[in-house]
């Protein structure tokens, strides 16, 4: 019984691995299925599009460059909690939004707020002075990634990715057999598969390029150090015209009171000077 079931499996085999054959065969001599006479072996450079080709008209198109800009920074600020609430409202109004936000602890009681904010690309700098002048800077990195190149790419894949659906369409219309349905009823959905992926790819990388990353650490000061000094020009000019108002009142004060007391000090100088001219008056002789 055993040897029995062992030949009507090798037999299966064998009938299975003919009918694949006969399927591939019949799908290559079907109208309209174009021979595939090269492959680009795996390290092999892909055949670069030829002048004037679709793709080479793509790339001389593409003449704006696509960066992803993210930026890290970290900052010391005190209370770096009600900054966070702040911000959200700041990064919204111009159009961006808070991807995501924590409060921790450090392990000598300090604070530090962690956030990954997502902004227009065309406020990217704007936000990043903003954010600069909310506390001493620890530190701040830029980076931009241009992906131009791999977007043009991903678009001429795609559109020959959709020329191969479109002729592998057309040869399940003309296929006789079920073996030949299925063979291409197979490809078709590799071939969606793989334009499913490049559509992904594009709109990845179509928001990365529109949408800049900037991830901000707040953290509080360390007590006991030096307080923080970073030039606020705002800051700056409220104080000195409180300084000059300031200075405007003790001048007002001041003629007021010398208003009140200037007859006051008048009559003391004249009567003092009337005194000193009565002392230094000569004495007559004494009488005898």
């Amino acid at each position: 019984m055993k040897h029995l079931l062992v030949v009507i499996l090798v037999l299966s085999c064998l009938f299975s691995a003919s009918c694949s054959a006969k399927m591939r065969s019949n799908l290559q001599g079907l109208p309209g299925r174009e021979p595939q006479t090269s492959t680009v072996r795996s390290g092999e450079e892909s055949p670069k599009p030829a002048p004037g080709s679709e793709e080479e008209a793509d790339k001389s198109k593409q003449t704006t460059r696509m960066v992803i800009y993210t930026a890290t920074m970290v900052l010391e600020a005190k209370n770096p909690d009600s900054l966070r609430k702040s911000l959200s409202g700041k990064i919204s109004a111009l159009g961006g939004y808070v991807s995501s936000s924590s409060l921790e602890v450090l392990s000598d009681n300090r604070k530090s707020v962690n956030m990954t904010l997502r902004v227009p690309s065309a406020t990217f700098r704007k936000v990043l002075e903003e954010l600069s002048q909310m506390g001493h800077i620890v530190s701040q990195s830029v980076t931009g990634e241009d992906v131009t190149e791999e977007y043009t790419d991903q678009k001429s894949r795609l559109r020959n990715l959709e020329r191969e659906e479109a002729r592998l369409l057309e040869i399940l219309k003309k296929a006789n057999t079920v073996q030949e349905i299925l063979l291409v009823e197979k490809e078709l959905a590799r071939v969606r598969g793989e334009i499913e992926q490049a559509t992904g790819r594009i709109k990845y990388l179509s928001h990365q390029v529109q949408m800049a990353t900037i991830t901000l650490t707040l953290q509080e000061p360390v007590p006991g150090a030096p307080p923080i000094s970073y030039w606020n020009l705002g800051g700056t000019a409220k104080d000195a015209v409180h300084a000059l108002l300031g200075t405007i009142k003790a001048l007002t004060h001041l003629g007021i009171w010398l208003i009140v007391f200037c007859p006051l000090f008048l009559g003391i100088w004249f009567a003092g000077k009337g005194l000193r001219r009565i002392l230094r008056r000569p004495r007559g002789p004494a009488q005898s």
